[in-house]
């Protein structure tokens, strides 16, 4: 008894020795405080005077959890803001991904696939986000159970994976652009008016603004993509007694009615006999 007893203990030791040489050697190869070298101390949240900033929340079993604050804006201003705290990533982004634009946000400690996957929501699905994270690879490490095969395994990935940072890779669906209209809208009595078409095109143009501003307010973005919804273009022919509008068919369709309505209001004040109101 005390023979197998004995036996059963130095199998033990032997065991933890292999375990704590596949530590050291994992220590000499690779030390903690380069874990986090390409993060350039992201761990401070950012302060109320900062607009946005990224940063690693915590570090656990399953791996990094990231943090991140938003100011609003287009994707290419969330690619600055993330590079600006972790330098050795790498953005992958078609040209009509770049002037997407996505809301202010704040979200916090959430895995980074996960992270990509908020961003895609928040871009009301104009955006596929992918991400490769490399960090996964190093995590895993916290599993092995003292196999030395293994663990040589693990530590030649971290080697490779060591200078190499997280990869994006970020495409906007493929969604038809709105299709652009011309449409003529006649106005015969308000041309021979002095000035008259010149205050209806000015108040047509403070409309259609208004207009815009609403479309940015619905869709929960500061700055909305001017190719997805243009300013609608009101140019008055004066030989023609018309106003061409091209645009967008929300923004023409809107102004034409304005249009309409002035030139019906205007004809049936010129209609009034004298004296009446």
């Amino acid at each position: 008894m005390k023979n197998a007893l004995a036996t059963l203990i130095q199998s033990h030791r032997g065991s933890l020795r292999t375990t704590l040489a596949v530590l050291a050697l994992f220590a000499a190869i690779f030390p903690a405080p380069e874990l986090n070298a390409q993060i350039a101390a992201p761990f401070r949240p950012p302060t109320k005077e900062e607009p946005a900033k990224a940063w690693i929340g915590r570090i656990a079993d399953g791996g990094l959890f990231y943090s991140m604050k938003f100011d609003g804006g287009p994707m290419v201003r969330l690619k600055q803001v993330w590079t600006n705290a972790f330098t050795n990533d790498n953005f992958l982004i078609v040209a009509s991904a770049e002037n997407v634009d996505l809301p202010r946000f704040e979200i916090r400690d959430v895995l980074l696939p996960e992270l990509a996957r908020s961003i895609a929501f928040l871009s009301q699905g104009v955006l596929t986000v992918e991400v490769v994270d490399q960090s996964s690879l190093i995590h895993h490490s916290h599993q092995v159970a003292g196999n030395e095969d293994e663990a040589a395994e693990i530590i030649k990935k971290i080697i490779e994976a060591k200078n190499g940072g997280n990869i994006w890779r970020i495409t906007a669906s493929s969604t038809e652009a709105p299709t652009v209209k011309m449409r003529a809208v006649a106005a015969p009595h308000l041309f021979p008016g002095t000035g008259n078409i010149t205050r209806l095109v000015k108040a047509a143009e403070t409309l259609e603004q208004e207009r815009l501003k609403l479309v940015q307010i619905s869709s929960g973005v500061p700055r909305r993509d001017p190719s997805r919804n243009p300013l609608t273009r009101i140019i008055p022919l004066d030989d023609q007694k018309v106003v061409v509008l091209i645009g967008v068919e929300d923004g023409i369709a809107g102004i034409e009615s304005f249009i309409q309505a002035s030139e019906q209001a205007f004809a049936q004040s010129m209609r009034r006999m004298p004296g009446e109101k």
